[in-house]
């Protein structure tokens, strides 16, 4: 939570509010548990590399994401608004 609040500040900062900050990460959590659900499958005997793939793949998505939104900020001067 504080790796989003020290994101959000920077995003205040500069004026540049917009509703994706708080949707990428908040679709992180709803990710998780669709993978663990669809490839672990809830079983208490599941392996090692599907939980840590079900908790791996979805902050990475969220980094790329939030750097793809970056970059369009940035070099292609596209404003929130």
């Amino acid at each position: 939570m504080a790796l989003v609040a020290v994101g959000l500040t920077y995003v205040l900062v500069c004026g540049e509010i917009d509703l994706a900050v708080g949707m990428t990460p908040s679709g992180a959590p709803a990710l998780c548990g669709w993978l663990y659900e669809s490839l672990a499958a809830g079983s208490p005997g599941a392996p090692f590399w599907l939980v840590a793939a079900a908790l791996l793949v979805p902050p990475l998505s969220c980094l790329i994401l939030g750097v793809g939104a970056g970059l369009l900020t940035v070099c292609r001067g596209c404003r929130a608004s």
